[in-house]
């Protein structure tokens, strides 16, 4: 081991030369890696969010929860289903099967919640690709203008 040393110390522009060698191969190595270093995931979760402004929890439940988790039942694949209920706000969390295709998902949640009875008041408020749905009180979304 001492020897080695002493041939490093006699030796240093080869050592040096040695050294950007390696660092530049790995550098040309790293940029030809056929791998993704953050692969593009899909976990089979779709997140429905109700809001109904100013009603209390057992409100929320009966009137909005409800529906929106029989509208989701009907949808193939679903795994589990668990929902919370809040003032003025529903969390409803819909686990499938992996291997399901979120988006023929997402699709066939939004065609059953537009298939809601004509007396329901909650209409799809939100964009589709987060995997988040708001669902609002026309009133509300005619208020605000969305």
């Amino acid at each position: 081991m001492i020897r080695l040393t002493e041939i490093a110390l006699r030796n240093k522009g080869i050592v040096l030369l040695v050294s950007l060698a390696l660092f530049f191969a790995g550098l040309v190595s790293w940029g030809s890696l056929q791998q993704e270093l953050l692969p593009d995931i899909e976990l089979p979760f779709i997140t429905v969010i109700a809001a109904q402004p100013g009603a209390g929890a057992e409100d929320v439940a009966q009137q909005v929860t409800v529906p929106i988790e029989q509208a989701i039942k009907s949808v193939p694949r679903l795994e589990a289903l668990s929902s919370t209920s809040a003032n003025s706000l529903s969390l409803v969390i819909a686990q499938f099967e992996y291997g399901t295709n979120i988006k023929e998902a997402q699709a066939a949640i939004e065609t059953a919640m537009e298939d809601e009875p004509k007396g329901s008041k909650w209409k799809l408020r939100a964009r589709v690709g987060d995997k988040v749905r708001w669902y609002e009180d026309p009133e509300e979304v005619e208020r605000h203008g969305y």
